[in-house]
């Protein structure tokens, strides 16, 4: 099976100017590497979750949410559509992870492993 290494899947557009990293035909499985959200600057644990560690603060231009590819696909018209199956995700055993997003119920506190989440009612 061809695939996307972890070290190619560093472009941070989806930029369809890029010559393909890879090459498929219609149906052929292949398989993607790539890091997190943060470039893998926090999957190690080396390095806190604070914003000058974030890529998106530590590099210019911005180095956040890999992509890998572009992947040509044999027989596709320019602007044609295809169909994607994902088969399999692996994850990591160690990650870390921020949102910008907030919801009220977010901010509430919660004290021990145990304590009660809030009802959806209130």
């Amino acid at each position: 099976m061809q695939r996307i290494s972890r070290e190619q899947a560093h472009v941070y557009a989806l930029d369809g100017s890029l010559e393909p990293v890879l090459r498929v035909t219609a149906g052929e499985a292949f398989a993607v590497e790539t890091d997190d959200a943060s470039s893998g600057l926090l999957t190690s644990g080396e390095l806190a979750p604070t914003l000058e560690n974030l890529p998106y603060a530590r590099f210019t231009p911005a180095q956040a949410n890999p992509v890998g590819g572009p992947v040509y696909v044999d027989g596709v018209a320019a602007r044609g559509r295809i169909r994607v199956e994902i088969d399999e995700i692996t994850v990591a055993d160690t990650a870390s992870g921020t949102t910008g997003l907030r919801s009220r119920r977010s901010a509430t506190r919660r004290s021990g492993p145990r304590a009660e989440r809030p009802s959806a009612r209130s």
